[in-house]
């Protein structure tokens, strides 16, 4: 009787201890999520400016329907653009058909460019099915920027692709 009590309780224990070592582990998850969202990363860096009649005629060139907040805009590589859109881990968000879709996935990421005290031509453009991110870098690249994989395309490389193009408006 006392060994298959004993063993009874080594069993509860046991299972105990993995949940409390589960508990534990959500614990620093939630530790790391958390450090992650108190603006910790670093802001991209700039590599000089551009105007706003460089940003507006460039956009132009792929929709007429253009809206444009700053006159002035800093400029950072694509190398650089790409590190900090890494950063901001929009793309691990789960997709949800007309809850957290294409837009929400865009606003998000344009989100995490806004927040700091450097403004660059990095933007959101909607095609007919589809909204996504651009940026134009300090060699004048412009740059398609899918934000639920945080794959950058160039614009030419996407031109037939009905996904990215034609632009229906853009907003930076």
């Amino acid at each position: 009787m006392c060994k298959k009590l004993i063993t009874w309780l080594a069993g509860k224990f046991g299972i105990l201890k993995e949940y409390e070592d589960r508990i534990n582990q959500l614990e620093n998850d939630i530790q790391v999520l958390e450090n992650q969202n108190n603006n910790s990363y670093d802001e991209a860096e700039s590599f000089g400016t551009i105007t706003y009649n460089d940003v507006y005629n460039e956009l132009l060139k792929h929709t007429y329907n253009v809206h444009i907040s700053d006159g002035v805009f800093n400029v950072t590589s694509m190398v650089e653009g790409k590190r900090f859109a890494e950063e901001t881990r929009v793309d691990i968000t789960s997709y949800i058909a007309e809850g957290h879709d294409c837009d929400n996935f865009s606003f998000a990421l344009m989100g995490y460019w806004s927040l700091g005290l450097i403004s660059f031509p990095f933007g959101i453009a909607w095609s007919s099915t589809h909204a996504f991110n651009f940026m134009i870098d300090d060699a004048g690249q412009l740059w398609v920027i899918e934000p639920q994989t945080n794959q950058w395309f160039k614009i030419e490389d996407v031109k037939n692709n009905p996904m990215y193009y034609p632009w229906r408006m853009a907003l930076c």
